[in-house]
């Protein structure tokens, strides 16, 4: 904690004041002393006139005569008073008065004494032997005050039974003689004058006889209050029993408190000074009485700044030294490191000072003491460990009056101070070097003062020559700032100074030394004030002109990159990897979207995992985690779902554009290959297929052999069938057994698998026919008659229903049976897995069309598959390979007619095959 010198000066000039008013307290406490010993010496010389006079008028006998009030009487057992007549007639009351009675006897009493009668008397159980004062009710209503003396108590059995005292008339300032009174008077003017607190004590009972003006003033009373009031009213005792002779009151003296009217407390010297009388020895005390509540104010003052003071030293973190006027030093609050108080203490200020600055120091404080004006001087210390430290020191007279008497001296370690400085320093230049090269100007604005400061970077943002001062802030706006930036730049101002946020705003000023157009970037912050208004504005000017030019190429580059891609037919978007194994849609084209379905803001929310099928997510991940800086590029081929469920294939060109921050960006250029795909599919089923239309026409070749071969023993079992039964005949044998009709049974059985084989060799042989006049009950007919086994074989019926004439077409017998039973192979296949399969073809004839119906009660066609039934390649067979229909379609419309599906989805299948009806001759058409 620091202090200045004006403070440490009014510190010690209040300490000086306080020890003068110390010393003149003393002086006044001495004083009063002396008066205390005057009214003492008055007292005693008022005691000894009053013996002197007694002894004048007859000192025993007068005392006994003049002066003894009568003989008084107390019987302890009933309680009663008695008392001479001679009481009565000093009292005015007649003679006949009685003398007895203890309720009487106070009657006649002051009543501010009945209690302590009562304490003799009765509590006291007559053996208190102390001289009792009363003062009895005169006839007329005044007091005669008067003084009991016990003389002697008549005991039995060792218990009081009477006590006798003699009751004397004690002198009051009326009973006195004159020239006594005049000394009373002479005596109570000269300590009201003198201006001291007084009072006259009775010892006995405490009861103020009489106190001045100047004490009832003190405590808020008026002397008539103060009289006959008890003492210990206003000295209380705090539990103590009060003092029954001098010796106990002295015992009181010193410093205490009094209890004034209102209640409060006045701190008072109590002194006290026995009153006697002739013959009435420890009878009243003299209490003098001085008020020091100032003096005690002054006491706690100079506590009060005592602590303050020591409390200044001690957290002062400066060295505060007392000096005298030749230098050296009577007080220091802390040393220097290495020195003890003892070490420094009288001992000169100089001893302490580089050789070097003692001149500068000496002439320095000879100054403050010459002329009274503080001053002050820098000089360098030298530790023992030899460590220099540079302090400051203010010097500052202490003043007594108009004269120096000695002066203080702070002496502050400033070598931390300096140090900070130099770095503080240091630290503006390489701040200043920083803002250079980032181009980073900072500024200040106080807008209570209107006043602004900038660095120099800002200065040269600005073109404004360096050292120069800022622009005022309207001359900032209307001068540098491009008009159409300008009150977006005002209105950013203005809401930070509303809001108290910070605030970001990017602008374009005119530099002042060329006139170019620069792009700065601007921070405003407010600081605010108790009251909480705008005090101060604190921002940073930035040059990002050359930042703005790449922004802006960035931006051309891109919007360039983003039409190409959304122009090209190639799918283009980019994916983000954070962490590992994940590819975050960042941007995709116009043609992604519209391969997959779905719309920018979806896209831009997915992984491009949730867009590949799931079998190909190993393959995704492998080749994107192969992507690096060495091998930036991966090539590879993946399966998509798209958002309506559909498979489409793509061929991905993968590159790593950036790999920053754990971050890795890829650019992903895709090809859609759906097509292409699913022609290599269609290719390799071709090639399937050619390869079983090879094995079939090798087959067919090899049934054409084989037909021959089983022709000859077909051909020789119905001979011999017909030779077995002309035997028979011939020998004139005629049997009832069925032997005949089997023998018949065995010959057209080997004629019908002779035809089975012509027509099995018919179909498979490869050749050229003509269309001629053919009978579709006989093709259909026959094309049942090829499958039967087969149909068997999958508990398949099949229901013919023919006209009984058979419609005649112009065709090629052998392609319609293929056609048909194309048809019925497929009604089998689709019909076996029904509790009950059935097949059932018509032909029905138009006017100018034949139709031949076929139809099963299988489950029917779906939906998905109807419109692709004819195409090549496509099948619902697990096994099949989707040529049967579409060859068929093909011989029909080869013949001028249709092969339709006439059946409704998801319902028993029916296909219409639609032939015109051609009646003429073979006209010699080549059909292949």
């Amino acid at each position: 904690m620091a202090i200045n010198s004006e403070s440490l000066t009014e510190l010690l000039r209040l300490r000086v004041e306080v020890r003068r008013l110390e010393r003149d307290n003393r002086l006044l406490r001495a004083k009063l002393l002396q008066q205390q010993a005057s009214p003492s010496a008055a007292i005693d010389r008022l005691g000894i006139e009053l013996a002197e006079t007694q002894e004048e008028t007859g000192a025993p006998a007068d005392l006994h005569g003049e002066h003894c009030l009568g003989v008084i009487e107390f019987h302890v057992n009933s309680h009663q008073v008695t008392w001479s007549p001679g009481l009565n007639d000093r009292l005015g009351y007649a003679i006949e008065l009685p003398q007895r009675g203890w309720d009487l006897f106070v009657s006649l009493l002051h009543p501010n004494d009945i209690p302590t009668a009562q304490r003799s008397f009765i509590d006291g159980c007559g053996l208190s032997t102390a001289n009792l004062q009363l003062r009895f009710r005169k006839k007329d209503g005044n007091y005669l005050h008067s003084l009991i003396q016990w003389e002697s108590v008549t005991t039995q059995a060792d218990r009081p039974l009477t006590r006798r005292g003699v009751v004397y008339a004690c002198p009051s300032h009326t009973d006195i003689p004159t020239e006594l009174h005049d000394s009373d008077q002479q005596f109570t003017t000269l300590f009201q004058d003198a201006g001291v607190c007084m009072a006259v004590v009775e010892i006995a009972t405490g009861r103020i006889h009489w106190a001045n003006d100047v004490l009832a003033a003190l405590l808020g009373y008026t002397a008539t209050d103060l009289s006959d009031r008890s003492w210990w009213q206003i000295m209380p005792l705090d539990g103590q029993g009060s003092p029954a002779n001098l010796d106990g009151f002295s015992a009181l003296a010193g410093e205490s408190e009094l209890l004034a009217k209102d209640g409060s407390t006045v701190w008072v010297q109590v002194g006290f000074s026995e009153l006697r009388y002739a013959n009435v020895p420890d009878r009243h005390v003299l209490v003098i009485i001085q008020d020091v509540t100032e003096r005690k104010r002054a006491e706690e003052e100079l506590r009060r700044s005592e602590a303050i003071q020591r409390a200044i030293m001690d957290s002062s973190l400066d060295s505060i030294m007392l000096l005298d006027l030749d230098g050296n030093i009577i007080f220091i609050n802390r040393t220097a490191p290495g020195l003890t108080p003892a070490m420094v203490l009288n001992t000169s200020l100089y001893s302490f000072l580089d050789p070097a600055d003692v001149d500068k120091a000496r002439a320095c404080i000879e100054r403050v003491i010459a002329t009274g004006a503080p001053d002050g001087y820098h000089v360098t210390y030298r530790g023992q460990h030899h460590d220099v430290t540079t302090w400051d020191t203010r010097v500052a007279p202490v003043m007594s009056g108009d004269k120096v008497v000695a002066v203080t001296a702070i002496a502050r370690d400033e070598t931390a101070l300096k140090q900070s400085i130099e770095a503080l320093q240091k630290s503006e230049q390489s701040l200043a070097k920083a803002q250079e090269i980032v181009g980073i100007g900072s500024w200040e604005y106080d807008i209570q003062k209107a006043k602004g400061e900038c660095s120099a970077e800002m200065l040269r943002i600005l073109g404004l020559p360096p050292g120069s001062d800022p622009p005022p802030a309207e001359e900032f706006f209307a001068d540098f700032v491009h008009p159409d930036d300008r009150d977006a730049a005002t209105a950013s101002f203005a809401k930070a100074l509303t809001d108290g946020e910070v605030e970001f705003t990017e602008f374009r000023i005119f530099r002042q030394d060329n006139g170019e157009l620069s792009y700065v970037h601007t921070e405003v912050e407010v600081t605010f004030d108790a009251e909480g208004m705008p005090r101060r504005l604190v921002g940073t000017l930035q040059d990002v002109t050359a930042a703005k030019a790449v922004e802006m190429a960035l931006r051309e580059s891109e919007e360039r990159f983003r039409a190409l891609t959304e122009r090209s037919p190639a799918i283009v978007f980019i994916a983000k990897s954070p962490l590992l194994g994940t590819h975050k849609i960042a941007y995709g084209n116009a043609r992604l979207c519209e391969v997959t379905g779905y719309r920018d803001d979806e896209l831009a929310e997915m992984d491009f995992l949730q867009i590949a099928h799931p079998e190909f997510h190993s393959a995704v991940q492998t080749h994107q985690n192969q992507l690096s800086v060495a091998a930036p590029r991966q090539r590879y081929e993946t399966k998509i779902v798209t958002k309506a469920g559909n498979h489409c294939w793509l061929d991905i060109s993968s590159q790593l554009i950036d790999d920053d921050d754990g971050v890795r960006t890829t650019l992903a250029i895709c090809i859609d290959v759906t097509e292409r795909k699913n022609t290599e599919a269609r290719l390799r089923a071709m090639e399937a297929q050619l390869s079983h239309v090879s094995r079939l026409s090798t087959m067919g070749e090899m049934l054409a052999g084989i037909a021959h071969e089983i022709q000859q023993p077909l051909s020789a079992i119905a001979h011999f069938s017909v030779a077995c039964q002309n035997t028979i005949e011939s020998n004139g044998h005629v049997y009832e057994s069925p032997v005949g009709d089997w023998l018949d049974d065995i010959g057209i059985q080997a004629v019908r698998c002779g035809d089975i084989i012509r027509r099995l060799r018919s179909f498979v042989k490869k050749s050229h026919e003509d269309r001629c006049s053919v009978n579709l009950n006989q093709v259909v007919h026959d094309s049942v008659a090829l499958i039967r086994s087969d149909s068997r074989n999958k508990r398949v019926t099949i229901e013919c229903q023919l006209p009984t004439d058979g419609p005649m077409v112009q065709a090629s017998e052998i392609q319609l049976q293929q056609v048909v039973v194309n048809l019925l192979n497929n009604a089998c296949d689709a019909s076996r897995a029904e509790p009950a399969p059935h097949i059932q073809v018509r032909v029905v004839v138009f006017d100018s069309e034949v139709r031949i119906l076929c139809e099963d009660n299988g489950p029917g066609i779906p939906t998905s598959a109807s419109d692709k039934i004819f195409d090549a390649f496509f099948t619902t067979k697990e096994d099949g390979m989707g040529m049967g229909l579409a060859i068929s379609k093909s011989i029909v419309e080869a013949h001028d007619g249709k092969l339709v599906l006439a059946s409704r989805p998801d319902e028993n299948t029916q296909f219409a095959l639609l032939l015109p009806i051609q009646p003429l001759a073979c006209e010699g058409r080549h059909v292949a």
